[in-house]
């Protein structure tokens, strides 16, 4: 979906002075098949005064008008999907999938492991079902994933919320 960047900018909504914030969030990953871990939430980037970006990390720096953003240029924004599910217990659900504004790129989650799978790694690294072990999140995007006691797990979380 294109945004006209130069009606945003004479809106003023999002932008201070000449420079632009931004939210930008991935895809959630799916859960495993049967005992199994949950899926990693979808990667969090933001520029958001007072707020953090994902895995805890601060805010990042917003995007400059006139450098990384260029006025009347029509830009597409990426909105990620959530992981497909798996219906076989050996399987790990499917990955998030990316979502991307200008130059930012928030990672999909990962998916959950099924019966002893690994979780994915993603934004959000996936639960390792049974005796599987987590993904890793990706850096100033997420957490890892969490393991399962044989019955279930949680996927990696994401602590900022957007208000």
């Amino acid at each position: 979906m294109p945004i006209p960047i130069g009606i945003l900018a004479q809106a003023g909504s999002g932008v201070l002075g000449n420079l632009l914030s931004y939210l930008v969030i991935a895809g959630g990953g799916a859960g495993g098949y049967n005992t199994a871990g949950g899926g990693g939430a979808g990667g969090y980037r933001s520029s958001v005064t007072g707020e953090n970006s994902g895995g805890g990390s601060s805010a990042e720096s917003p995007l400059v008008i006139g450098t990384n953003i260029v006025l009347g240029t029509n830009y597409t924004v990426t909105v990620g999907a959530g992981g497909t599910p798996v219906d076989n217990q050996s399987s790990v659900g499917g990955s998030g999938n990316n979502s991307v504004f200008s130059t930012i790129t928030s990672t999909g989650g990962g998916g959950g492991g099924g019966y002893a799978a690994n979780g994915a790694n993603g934004g959000s690294g996936g639960a390792g079902g049974g005796a599987g072990t987590a993904g890793t999140g990706t850096a100033n995007q997420g957490f890892g994933g969490g393991t399962s006691n044989g019955s279930q797990g949680a996927g990696g979380v994401c602590v900022s919320v957007c208000v």
